[in-house]
């Protein structure tokens, strides 16, 4: 780690925080950053993912900002082609 990065301390309050995934930092209702997540920790242990409910030390990728409050947002971006036919049939009678 570099001499000035910030582990931010967090609790998940649903689904599950990854180290693949995404994060967006939203602060006051407001997108602060949106970025990657470089690493999570669960006390001293490096860990892939951590469920509803733990606590964990989070790293993001160029962003060191992190106040009291914030809220940390998880996606993850997923390409897929659209099915040809996923969309439901219309037909005549639903004029």
């Amino acid at each position: 780690m570099a001499k000035h990065t910030v582990v931010a301390g967090a609790r998940v309050l649903s689904g599950v925080a990854t180290t693949t995934s995404l994060a967006r930092v939203m602060r006051a209702g407001k997108q602060v950053h949106d970025g990657k997540v470089i690493s999570l920790r669960h006390f001293k242990q490096e860990v892939r993912s951590m469920k509803k409910g733990s606590e964990c030390g989070m790293i993001l990728h160029d962003f060191s900002g992190l106040d009291k409050g914030d809220l940390v947002l998880f996606y993850e971006m997923v390409t897929r082609k659209p099915a040809l036919y996923e969309a439901e049939p219309t037909t005549a009678d639903d004029d």
